[in-house]
């Protein structure tokens, strides 16, 4: 007895938690089905009257088309909201996303699925951006490594991130600048040298002949 209880109940959990809903509609439409049919023949063993037979017969057959009708209801959009969330899962956006008008269950996933794409598709492009600025910054500081400050980013960037490409292009052209007034100012050094290492020649030169002048001068007088 005890087996059979844990049987019934294995069933039962199956079912609960494993049967797809297709199978759970036709094991109701079964049940169903064998309890109108009991019903209808109670009714014929119980009494000949058409009109109870009639009755019981058309019961009979509303109740399997009211299963079929509500499996047929339920299932379709339930099933394949089911399938399109898979889908989504897997990475297609692209897909459309049905039954967001109804105001049930299936129509509550379906709008938040949508929710969900729109994130994904902001996610997708953040991404893709992403990789076109590092791609671009990434080739720019390479340039930058080779002392070449003349590269500049000249393709726009997402929307959003320009701002980046033109702060880098002004950094390299200040630095650009910063490099050539130092350059300009050490070659203004170097010609500043020069021209004083010259004097300080001519200088030494002629207090040298002074020098020479003065000392003949004074063997003459000494004469």
């Amino acid at each position: 007895c005890s087996q059979g209880v844990a049987l019934e109940m294995g069933m039962l959990n199956w079912f609960e938690k494993n049967a797809p809903i297709r199978v759970k509609f036709r094991a109701l439409l079964v049940i169903h089905t064998l309890l109108a049919g009991m019903a209808l023949a109670a009714t014929l063993a119980a009494t000949a009257s058409p009109v109870l037979i009639a009755v019981s017969a058309g019961a009979f057959l509303l109740t399997i088309g009211t299963v079929v009708l509500a499996s047929h209801l339920i299932c379709t959009p339930y099933v394949s909201t089911v399938v399109r969330m898979e889908g989504l899962a897997d990475g297609d956006l692209d897909s459309p996303i049905d039954y967001q008008d109804n105001q049930d269950c299936v129509g509550r996933m379906t709008k938040a699925m949508s929710v969900f794409r729109q994130n994904a598709i902001a996610v997708q492009a953040s991404s893709e951006a992403q990789g076109t600025i590092v791609s671009a910054m990434q080739s720019g500081l390479q340039h930058l490594a080779n002392k070449d400050l003349t590269y500049r980013i000249e393709k726009a960037f997402p929307e959003g991130y320009d701002q980046l490409r033109m702060d880098y292009n002004r950094a390299i052209g200040a630095i650009a600048e910063t490099i050539t007034a130092v350059s300009d100012a050490a070659s203004s050094i170097r010609t500043g040298s020069a021209e004083i290492r010259t004097a300080s020649d001519d200088l030494s030169r002629r207090t040298e002949q002074q020098a020479s002048s003065l000392e003949h001068t004074s063997a003459a007088m000494g004469q």
